[in-house]
């Protein structure tokens, strides 16, 4: 079996000096079957409803599903290497 991908919240007051590529939550490396993507939470502190980050790194993967609680927003969904969702 491949690895769930991991969940990372950061709330941040400045990322002027930070590489966002650095936070990453990835799924494992799938020996045995399809790991699902990562996905990281974002948002500056009293401000907005954030950005979701969903990863696959590179690597194919079964759509992840985006169970998201209802009257949740984001102002964005960014998906990233390859990442796809239902």
């Amino acid at each position: 079996m491949g690895g769930g991908g991991g969940r990372i919240a950061v709330e941040y007051r400045d990322l002027s000096t930070l590489n966002l590529g650095l936070i990453q939550a990835l799924g494992g490396a799938a020996n045995y079957g399809q790991s699902q993507n990562g996905t990281v939470f974002l948002r500056r502190m009293g401000a907005g409803n954030g950005t979701l980050v969903v990863d696959a790194n590179g690597q194919v993967r079964p759509f992840t599903g985006l169970p998201v609680p209802p009257g949740t927003v984001f102002d964005n969904i960014v998906l990233r290497n390859g990442a796809r969702v239902e």
